[in-house]
């Protein structure tokens, strides 16, 4: 049963993916969401995913943590020009 709790699904983004839909109603104009990712969480499909929806994504920090790479994502929205 723990180790279902750390599994996370898919990627380990089972409940990080279903965050992203709605994210644009939750974010404030200004705002910006920091997220603890793992290497394996495929963070550059994450970057493409909410560009498509209209935000930026930078790694902030990179950490190898272990035998695990830990990154800091920072999103927030695209300013419109």
């Amino acid at each position: 049963w723990i180790a279902r709790s750390w599994a996370g699904g898919d990627r380990g983004r089972e409940v990080v993916d279903r965050l992203f839909p709605c994210l644009e109603e939750h974010l404030s104009v200004g705002g910006c969401l920091y997220m603890v990712a793992l290497d394996s969480n495929d963070p550059h499909d994450i970057a493409s995913e909410m560009a498509a929806r209209g935000f930026r994504t930078k790694v902030v920090k990179k950490r190898k943590a272990g035998i695990e790479f830990l990154l800091i994502l920072k999103i927030w929205r695209r300013l419109q020009a």
